[in-house]
């Protein structure tokens, strides 16, 4: 397979996430207009008050809301957004856009650019649940493996130092013992600098070589 064809393939898969995350973005949208409608009916039928200080919360949500995706308007926003800053403005247009004239004009804005820029309709219907399931346990899968990389790399530093450190304090003690200059290593200093210099059959992210136990 050539180079050009693997990158294909892999701009072919991040289109299919970045349209899985939208249409999940889109559900997400749905399950909240859902759950707000029925705060508000709950709370009309526990009392005036209630709704009164329900409808004064969601209005200051809704301001919010309404300046978070003021910037989707700009074709600035447009050139740096990430697909996960897109996916995010799109659910929080959707799921206001009944409400918000500001924010039915972002998930128009949005749902425009994203079928000119990546040709994805993000509108349309039928995503798979398993695919979404599949792409979380993927993501969750990497975020732990680069954890567990990053903790072996700063093991393996740390193991690196001590030896560094050990190194020139026999180094030393050995000079004031037997008088030798500063500079003419003892055979132990030189033992441990050298498994330090012995290359490791390891090596993760630039990290330092793992010395042999």
């Amino acid at each position: 397979m050539s180079e050009h064809d693997e990158i294909g393939e892999v701009n072919q898969e991040l289109t299919r996430m970045f349209r899985v995350g939208l249409q999940s973005a889109s559900r997400l949208a749905e399950q909240m207009g859902r759950a707000r409608e029925k705060q508000i009916r709950d709370a009309e039928a526990k009392s005036v008050q209630a709704a009164r200080e329900l409808r004064e919360r969601l209005v200051a949500e809704r301001s919010a809301i309404e300046a978070q995706l003021r910037p989707v308007m700009t074709d600035r926003w447009w050139e740096d957004a990430s697909h996960a800053q897109i996916a995010d403005s799109w659910q929080q247009a959707r799921g206001w856009q009944d409400h918000s004239q500001p924010a039915a004009d972002a998930a128009d804005r949005i749902r425009k650019e994203v079928q000119t820029r990546y040709g994805i309709d993000a509108a349309a219907p039928g995503i798979d649940p398993r695919e979404i399931e599949n792409l979380l346990q993927a993501a969750e899968e990497a975020k732990r493996a680069a954890a567990a990389e990053q903790e072996l790399a700063e093991r393996e530093n740390v193991k690196a130092s001590e030896l560094m450190a050990e190194a020139d304090r026999l180094d030393k003690t050995a000079t004031e013992a037997e008088g030798t200059p500063a500079e003419t290593e003892s055979p132990k200093t030189q033992t441990l600098i050298g498994r330090l210099r012995k290359p490791s059959t390891t090596r993760l992210n630039g990290a330092m070589p793992s010395p042999p136990t």
